[in-house]
């Protein structure tokens, strides 16, 4: 049996009483995924101030500028849910140069966060996604495609446990001693994978016991993957 996403909207359709009941349940509406443009406004206005899970990736998505500039779906969900980040609890969204960026939002309750972006790397420099300390939950943090430093380095926070940076080819690279600097501030990491992002492999130069991950239990760096049974 395939179940269709949303197909659970038919009992609002029953009768009265059974559509009364599902729009006092405001959980019901909280997973926006997969949802029609013109759809997302009703269930926003529906899920009241319960934790949402918001998806702005449609399946199937390419990996080309052009495909985020004019998918005019996720570019309606990402303007819709832009006053709702306060009650985000993970999101999955797309950053190119035809959707609406976010700009020094606080999202106190997101836990997970998913990253596409498609914006142009070089020297340029981006405008923070969130307000400093605006992310205090975020466990983690995956981010792929291309990479921006500008944006990406405001989230690496201690809190962190999960961290996933991939992008697809490494045209400006992370140097290591930024990583390891980074990576010192989150001593938390369970997992932490990072491809084609740093920028001529780790340096021999740095020794290893600078940096400490008691928790890691699975790394994956470039294209040589390994893995830790303990800390």
């Amino acid at each position: 049996i395939v179940v269709k996403p949303y197909s659970w909207i038919r009992v609002t359709h029953v009768c009265r009483q059974w559509r009364d009941v599902a729009l006092q349940h405001p959980i019901l509406w909280s997973w926006i995924v997969e949802v029609p443009g013109d759809w997302v406004k009703t269930m926003l206005g529906r899920c009241g101030q319960a934790g949402l899970t918001v998806d702005t990736q449609p399946a199937g998505l390419l990996f080309r500028e052009q495909d985020l500039k004019f998918n005019r779906c996720s570019f309606t969900v990402l303007q819709a849910i832009y006053n709702h980040w306060n009650h985000i609890e993970e999101a999955k969204v797309m950053l190119g140069a035809g959707h609406p960026r976010l700009r020094g939002v606080e999202a106190p309750l997101l836990r997970s966060l998913d990253v596409t972006s498609a914006l142009s790397e070089g020297g340029q420099k981006h405008r923070p996604l969130f307000k400093a300390g605006g992310t205090p939950s975020l466990k983690e943090l995956i981010w792929s495609n291309s990479l921006q430093w500008s944006l990406i380095s405001p989230l690496l926070k201690p809190q962190l446990e999960v961290l996933k940076v991939h992008t697809l080819k490494p045209t400006s690279p992370i140097s290591t001693e930024m990583w390891f600097s980074a990576l010192r501030n989150m001593p938390r990491l369970r997992s932490l994978s990072l491809r084609s992002v740093v920028g001529g492999g780790f340096s021999h130069s740095i020794h290893p016991q600078s940096l400490s991950l008691p928790h890691l239990r699975n790394l994956e760096l470039d294209t040589m993957p390994s893995h830790r049974s303990g800390p």
